[in-house]
């Protein structure tokens, strides 16, 4: 059994495309960096709001990266079983599971446009104020 995971696990890896692990180390790397930067910030300053959109950022960029890790797990499970030895009951959980990733990777797409958005408009409101001064 133990010789089938290591074989297992190599497949996995080799199946995985160089740009799949590109993404996820951009994407770690930058929950690095924004993690350190808000630990660096004084508590004080921090809940002040004035750093909200970074913490909302870092959240989404967990759920991208928890989204990222499911859907490798879902082609784990479809490669070790292959769709025609699958029964049907596990088939259909297969699917469900499929369906759900899908809805939770749309849901996190929409809030990252939001934030984009979001972000764009605060970004020209401050500029507008500032013009005014």
């Amino acid at each position: 059994m133990h010789t089938r995971r290591a074989g297992f696990g190599r497949q996995w890896v080799a199946s995985m495309s160089a740009l799949d692990l590109e993404n996820e180390t951009e994407l770690r790397a930058e929950i690095d960096d924004l993690s350190l930067y808000l630990r660096g910030i004084p508590a004080e300053l921090r809940e002040s709001g004035a750093f909200t959109p970074y913490e909302v950022r870092l959240q989404q960029l967990l759920e991208t990266l928890l989204t990222f890790r499911l859907k490798q797990a879902l082609h784990r499970y479809e490669s070790a079983l292959g769709k025609d030895r699958m029964t049907n009951e596990q088939r259909a959980t297969y699917e469900e599971i499929q369906q759900w990733v899908r809805s939770a990777e749309r849901r996190h797409e929409e809030t990252a446009k939001d934030y984009l958005r979001i972000t764009t408009l605060l970004n020209s409101l401050i500029v507008t104020l500032e013009k005014r001064a």
